[in-house]
């Protein structure tokens, strides 16, 4: 546990590339631990930090909404969340959770 925590801690202040490289490192060093579980919960939470950074990047709630179009998503949707008063990591979980339906 004490070793998960550890990298958990290194990936908060590192690029994607960086990042990938950590992960695949971990992954290596736990290869032959049931650590599935674990993964996959640590998988979510680098998509949702990475949806959280694009997020920030967008800025402007105009720039939100025409970017979402672009990804997809339906115009009431777009507006709605590109006006949202929630934080970029309640937008990045709200995300998530509709992608995988």
């Amino acid at each position: 546990m004490l070793a998960y925590m550890v990298f958990m801690s290194s990936l908060r202040s590192v690029s994607a590339y960086t990042a990938n490289q950590t992960y695949q490192g971990w992954i290596n060093y736990f290869k032959y631990a049931s650590i599935h579980g674990k993964l996959k919960n640590l998988d979510g939470w680098l998509r949702n930090r990475i949806r959280y950074c694009i997020w920030t990047d967008w800025k402007k709630p105009e720039r939100k909404r025409k970017n979402l179009i672009r990804l997809g998503v339906n115009l009431e949707d777009a507006y709605a969340w590109s006006r949202s008063r929630k934080g970029g990591w309640a937008i990045a979980h709200l995300r998530s959770k509709l992608s995988h339906h």
